[in-house]
Order: structure tokens, then C-alpha cells, then sequence
């Protein structure tokens, strides 16, 4: 994730941003879903994830499987 947030800060991933946004919204949200269990990225590159993810999925997942 902290190398696309890099390649996207250069401008070299808008294809994916703009041409796959439901397929990119889903991989934010499985990143989201790992990093909130296991926290090993930098507060930057979650919150960039974070711009993209269905956050209302994520904290869906969130609550049911820690309830």
C-alpha cells in the first residue's frame, strides 16, 4: 500500500484510481481490515487508504468479528 500512496503521489497509478476505483475500493478495505489488526503501516499510508475504502464495510467486519 505505501508503494502505490508513493506511485500515486507522482502521479503514476491514476489509471488505477480512476479506471478500477470499485476493485481499488475493495483492496483498501481488506488493507484497512489487516492494518487495524496487526498495525505495521505508517499513520500516512492508512489514512490514504482510508480516502478509498467503503469505511462503512470495513467497520461492518470490524464489529462482527470482535464483538
Amino acid at each position: 500500500m505505501s508503494q502505490i500512496k508513493h506511485n500515486q503521489d507522482i502521479g503514476e497509478v491514476d489509471w488505477l484510481l480512476k479506471t478500477n476505483a470499485e476493485l481499488w475500493s475493495d483492496i483498501c478495505g481488506v488493507f484497512l481490515i489487516y492494518e487495524y489488526r496487526y498495525q505495521e503501516s505508517k499513520p500516512d499510508v492508512v489514512s490514504f487508504a482510508k480516502q478509498f475504502a467503503p469505511i462503512k464495510k470495513v467497520n461492518n467486519y470490524m464489529e462482527s468479528h470482535h464483538a
